[in-house]
């Protein structure tokens, strides 16, 4: 985490309203062990079916780019080395965010009720049995997140107008940058290259709700000014 920051403190320098920007990089894993699943579809000569699959150990790691903005309002003692707190919100803009996804084996298949038949190959289809299937990274289509804010420590002068900061930090989602996505199947069937399914985020298939970002840690800031 690292931030330039600007204060406007009153004339007791006592108190003020903080706005910065700091960057964060945010890095998660979701894993399940077995997941079942189901999705209507069409086939490569236009028949209406149900695209089945069983997976097993499916793992799927996020990667998220973040400059935040946060508005706080900062209380501080008097003296050289002061302690202070502040706390407040702050918008979250994502610059990049990504996931990359594996499985351990995956099993598909087709049942068509107009026949009431159930199709476990060809592969040539999309129906068959895998093994250790890799997903290059796919982008997240997610959105601006909102989040409260606590810090507290102490800081120090730091040359003619600048202070130096070293504390703790907490930064608590208000928010999931993806609660607006109508939740799509873990895995999809692909007419145009059935023999490659679709490897969806599991955020966006709903099996994995309420990303909110949240981090906590130490912080080292540099301010400008008063505060």
């Amino acid at each position: 985490d690292f931030c330039l920051s600007r204060g406007l403190g009153d004339v007791y320098k006592r108190q003020a309203i903080t706005l910065e920007g700091n960057y964060q990089r945010y890095k998660t894993e979701a894993w399940l062990k077995s997941l079942n699943g189901s999705t209507p579809a069409i086939d490569i000569e236009g028949e209406e079916f149900e695209f089945r699959y069983r997976i097993a150990n499916f793992k799927e790691n996020q990667t998220l780019d973040v400059i935040h903005i946060p508005l706080a309002l900062q209380f501080q003692t008097d003296g050289e080395t002061k302690w202070y707190v502040r706390a407040g919100g702050q918008v979250g803009i994502i610059l990049s965010s990504e996931y990359k996804s594996s499985i351990e084996g995956l099993s598909t298949s087709g049942y068509y009720s107009q026949y009431d038949v159930e199709l476990f190959d060809p592969q040539f289809m999309g129906f068959g049995s895998y093994a250790e299937i890799q997903q290059k990274p796919v982008d997240l289509d997610w959105n601006t997140s909102f989040s409260a804010i606590f810090e507290t420590g102490v800081k120090a002068e730091a040359g003619d107008n600048g202070h130096l900061y070293i504390g703790f930090f907490m930064n608590y989602g208000l928010t999931s940058p993806n609660d607006e996505k109508e939740p799509t199947s873990a895995i999809e069937y692909q007419k145009e290259s059935p023999e490659t399914a679709k490897i969806n985020s599991l955020f966006d298939s709903g099996l994995a709700k309420d990303a909110k970002l949240t981090s906590f840690g130490i912080k080292l800031r540099y301010g400008i000014g008063g505060f």
